[in-house]
């Protein structure tokens, strides 16, 4: 599967100008503005991945759900990290 296959507007695409190390705790944090405030759940995937190719869909209808939520202030988003082009980053946060 092709990483454009993975791109939707209804998921925030993460990258790595995103984040912020917290130098007191070594952190990364996300910055993203349509995130702050927000719990986010983030599918970290590499677009050859089966299991990632399968979620994709599931991944798709939540981030329809509440990414564009009629509340501005939906305390929730939908968010995607391509490892496979951000190996650093990935690195960085463990996976």
């Amino acid at each position: 599967m092709e990483n454009s296959l993975f791109k939707d507007e209804h998921i925030i695409e993460l990258q790595p100008s995103m984040f912020k190390v917290n130098n007191k705790t070594k952190r990364l944090h996300l910055r993203e503005p349509k995130t702050l405030g927000r719990i986010t759940l983030v599918k970290f995937y590499i677009p050859g991945c089966i299991h990632c190719q399968n979620m994709h869909e599931a991944m798709v209808d939540l981030g329809k759900t509440v990414n564009t939520h009629p509340n501005k202030n939906h305390p929730f988003r939908a968010a995607q990290l391509d490892c496979s082009t951000n190996p650093e980053l990935s690195n960085m946060l463990g996976i």
